[in-house]
């Protein structure tokens, strides 16, 4: 909350050397499914990724990503609107469709690097995933119909 950033301390330094490592990180906006620091640092509500749901879609109804990379099981279950778990759904593609512009933004969920922190064994699927996005963000995709 001091900084006014999302991802930091350790697990962000992990996520920016993840992105830096597979050259995404001058490409990224990274924020949170909620913009305030939970108390004790828990996981967000739901409800609370209710409040902050609107903004999150209206920025990235206004940037336009080519690729959503969603972190952590409690982005990927608010974003997604679903119950499953991370480990189910990591490194899935699916689509995010945005309440308005008629976008619909692919989107890979992945581990939290905080998680990683604690099971460094599972990295492994974390690059996976990333090479993957990385894949998808330097294709040239062309539309159906173009």
């Amino acid at each position: 909350d001091v900084r006014g950033q999302p991802f930091v301390g350790q697990a962000g330094q992990l996520l920016d050397r993840i992105l830096t490592a597979a050259g995404l990180l001058d490409d990224a906006f990274i924020t949170n499914t909620v913009f305030w620091k939970t108390p004790g640092n828990r996981t967000p509500t739901p409800q609370e990724q209710a409040v902050c749901a609107p903004f999150v879609e209206r920025a990235a109804t206004l940037l336009k990503p080519k690729a959503v990379l969603l972190v952590g099981a409690a982005a990927a279950k608010a974003v997604l609107k679903t119950d499953d778990g991370i480990m189910r759904i990591r490194g899935q593609w699916r689509e995010w469709r945005l309440s308005e512009g008629e976008i619909a933004p692919p989107v890979i969920a992945t581990l939290h690097p905080a998680f990683l922190l604690r099971q460094p064994q599972a990295k492994g699927l974390v690059w996976k995933d990333i090479l993957d996005l990385s894949v998808r963000l330097r294709s040239e995709v062309v539309e159906p119909g173009a």
